[in-house]
């Protein structure tokens, strides 16, 4: 139920329709209209800074004056325009004054500030009654009907406002028309005395005439161009949501072949009953040719061997190609990411890292050949440091195989002399208990 002010009186009349002149004419010389003349009179309104205020003083005020000063004293901050809209819609809607500020007051930076208002948390949990289906309606009826004489008088109070304010409005329209005429009769005189300024606004003004049949044209054309802008905006709108949809659907597919892909990895590398013995020995290796915490950049190689290399006091980073492989690794703890392993060592810094591992190179070859791989490898290493190449499927090959890719047939011997090609010293293929190979090899100085 909207609040009237207490009382309507002649004085106060004239004082809120010079207000509302003055708005018009400030919106009038900035040529804005609409939130852009509220926002211009936002910035004149000074905060303010108080602890109580009264319902009374809250509700003097009408529409956009309200909501300003609602925001003002509650929030001590002009209004933004999110919030703004929605409280307006909602007065606009027949909403009660009351339930607006109470849903200012109590949002949560209302109620941070806590500006103290009497009598309003009762008022507002019953405007919000009032929203309740059937019954709401019932008890909205009941105030109305015994509220009655209340608005009658409240009415009859309107119609006095709304005639004075008409009676004001008259009054300055007369006073401008007088003005008007006293500007006409002025230029009368000017061109009776001017003759030849006359002859010269007549031809401006009959040239004046074909602008404004291109003007017409112009607008015309540009009420077109609109149309189509607005077309193809809904066009392009209906465009992004098909693109999404269709992002969407790719992306749950790509979870599910991922999540198909790391289950069966795992079986089948749980189900290797010397993977856990040759990871150990191999870590071993490595870490015995470097540094407690050296930093190792791993590709594509399963979790396990991760773990492995932290438990030798390394410190590396994974990265793997499969999203349900890498969150797993995660949730253990370990550092992975989800990316192309070329893409990571192009953006790898030179001369970086410590050691760079992968157990699988049969799956880098099939992304980026060996030329490249070996020359990103020297790049990222550091001199003296370590590479670790193995020939067993791991996850990334056991995926490719599920999908019906071919393999890339590599073993130790061809590996180790691509080695040796590249500048690699000490180059030495090591030997698992149960026969799986793996090669070693070390930059030299002149890398």
């Amino acid at each position: 139920m909207n609040q009237a002010p207490a009382e309507i009186t002649p004085g106060r009349v004239k004082e809120e329709i010079r207000a509302d002149a003055e708005l018009a004419r400030l919106r009038a010389g900035d040529l804005k209209v609409g939130i852009e003349g509220r926002t211009s009179v936002q910035r004149r309104d000074s905060v303010e800074m108080r602890d109580t205020c009264s319902l009374a003083e809250l509700c003097q005020s009408n529409y956009i004056s309200f909501l300003d000063q609602a925001y003002r004293i509650l929030l001590r901050r002009s209004s933004d325009p999110a919030g703004y809209d929605a409280q307006l819609r909602l007065l606009s809607q027949g909403r009660s004054k009351i339930e607006i500020l109470g849903n200012i007051r109590w949002s949560p930076e209302g109620r941070d500030i806590g500006v103290r208002v009497p009598w309003l948390l009762p008022r507002y949990v019953l405007a919000k009654i009032l929203l309740i289906p059937v019954l709401g309606y019932l008890l909205e009826w009941l105030i109305g009907f015994f509220s009655l004489p209340r608005i009658i008088r409240h009415q009859r109070a309107t119609d006095a406002f709304h005639s004075a304010r008409e009676h004001e409005l008259a009054e300055q329209c007369r006073s401008i028309a007088q003005q008007i005429e006293v500007i006409f009769i002025e230029l009368g005189k000017l061109g009776s005395e001017n003759p030849e300024m006359s002859a010269k606004l007549k031809q401006l003004f009959d040239r004046v005439g074909p602008l404004s049949e291109d003007f017409e044209r112009i607008s015309s054309e540009s009420t077109e161009l609109r149309h189509m802008v607005l077309s193809m905006n809904h066009w392009l709108s209906s465009l992004r949501r098909n693109l999404s949809a269709l992002e969407l659907a790719e992306s749950e597919k790509t979870r599910k072949s991922d999540s198909f892909h790391a289950e069966i990895s795992a079986r089948v590398l749980q189900s290797d009953p010397h993977r856990s013995a040759r990871l150990d020995q191999w870590s071993g290796r490595l870490a015995s040719n470097l540094q407690e915490s050296a930093q190792v950049l791993d590709l594509c190689s399963g979790d396990d061997w991760l773990r492995h290399l932290r438990d030798k006091g390394l410190k590396p980073t994974g990265v793997d190609t499969n999203n349900e492989i890498a969150q797993r690794a995660r949730e253990q703890g370990q550092a992975i990411i989800v990316a192309e392993p070329a893409s990571v060592l192009a953006r790898s810094a030179d001369h970086s890292l410590h050691a760079l591992t992968a157990l699988d190179v049969g799956c880098l070859l099939r992304r980026m050949p060996a030329r490249q791989l070996l020359d990103e490898t020297r790049r990222v290493l550091r001199k003296r440091a370590w590479v670790l190449f193995g020939f067993h499927g791991e996850p990334a090959t056991i995926a490719d195989r599920l999908d019906g890719r071919p393999e890339a047939i590599v073993d130790g011997a061809l590996i180790a002399q691509a080695l040796l090609a590249a500048g690699f010293e000490h180059v030495e293929q090591v030997q698992s208990a149960d026969g799986a190979i793996c090669v070693l090899a070390c930059v030299g100085n002149q890398a």
